[in-house]
This record gives C-alpha cells, sequence and structure tokens, in this order.
C-alpha cells in the first residue's frame, strides 16, 4: 500500500500515451471481434497522475468500453469528478482498510480515513455506479469495527443495489 523503490523502479517502465492508445484499441478490437463488452479499470499508484488520463477514458468511454478508476482520495476534488464523468468515467472505486486507526496505519498516512470517507461525498457527481471496497480479515475488521455501520446508519454512503439480497454482507458497496 506504500509505495516504495519497487513502485518507482516501475515508473520506469511505464506505458507513453500512445502506447495506451495502442493497447486500448487492440483491446477495444478483440472484444468487437468477441461480441463481447469491454470494462477498463485505470489503477496505479493514482491513475489521476497519469498525463492523459481524461483522453484515455473518453477514447474508451467513445468507443462503448465501460471505464472504471480504482483509485486513492488524495487528488479527487468535485472538479477533477466532473472531469473524470464529462469524460465517460462510470466507476470510481476507493478502499477503505479497517476503521481509522487501522486504515491510517495500512495506508502509512494520517488522516487517509477521513479524506477517503469525504471523497467518497465527492464521488457522488458521478453517480450511482461508485464503488468502496474493503478486504474483511481479523486484522482488519475486528468485531468491535463497525464500518459498514458507520457507513449505511452515520454516513449514509452505503447503500446496496436493489437486485442484492438484503440479508448479506458484501465485499464492496454501491455508493450514490
Amino acid at each position: 500500500m506504500r509505495e516504495g523503490k519497487s513502485y518507482e523502479q516501475e515508473l520506469k517502465n511505464e506505458l507513453s500515451f500512445n502506447s495506451c492508445l495502442g493497447v486500448l484499441n487492440d483491446f477495444v478490437q478483440t472484444v468487437d471481434e468477441w461480441g463481447a463488452k469491454g470494462i477498463i479499470n485505470f489503477t496505479g499508484g493514482d491513475p489521476l497522475l497519469k498525463p492523459g488520463i481524461y483522453e484515455l477514458i473518453k477514447s474508451a468511454s467513445d468507443r462503448g468500453v465501460i471505464v472504471g478508476m480504482l483509485c486513492n482520495p488524495n487528488l479527487l476534488t468535485t472538479e477533477v469528478a466532473s472531469e473524470l464523468k464529462e469524460a465517460g468515467l462510470a466507476r470510481y472505486q476507493v478502499s477503505i482498510d479497517g476503521m481509522e486507526e487501522t486504515h491510517d496505519r495500512l495506508r502509512g498516512r494520517g488522516g487517509l480515513f477521513q479524506d477517503t470517507l469525504s471523497s467518497i461525498q465527492v464521488l457522488k457527481v458521478l453517480g450511482e455506479y461508485q464503488k468502496l471496497e474493503g478486504s474483511g480479515t481479523k486484522t482488519r475488521f475486528g468485531r468491535k469495527d463497525h464500518l459498514w455501520k458507520l457507513l449505511y446508519y452515520e454516513v449514509g454512503l452505503y447503500n446496496r443495489p436493489n437486485e442484492e439480497k438484503q440479508d448479506c454482507i458484501y465485499d464492496g458497496c454501491a455508493i450514490g
């Protein structure tokens, strides 16, 4: 979760914008040949740092690809969310790794839990297809952690889609 030397090394291998477009073109051609619906999720450290990310999203979306982003809340503002929506982003996912103390410790930065909760409010601009993920482990969510209750009752962010069973606990939740 914390980026170190391996991440810095990977930056040297990052694809150029034109190479990304080439991969996107190949992908669209393949899913078209298969008669399938394409889905692309941009991830990484923070895809918002990728030069040309809005153009890549628009290029994919304009060709019928469902585009998502698996990201952190660091650069997300209402303006950025609006630009992402305009470019054609269908889904933005943030992660919560436990309640505040656990989340911030695992992510290596104090205040990130609160930043993530704030980003979820910002994401409402994008509509109903936002997603919150968390891996349920004893280390992350002990019996005393009430993250889902927090999100559902206190913050008003957790809304299960109508087609999902109401008596189940899901690993993610639709926000909107």
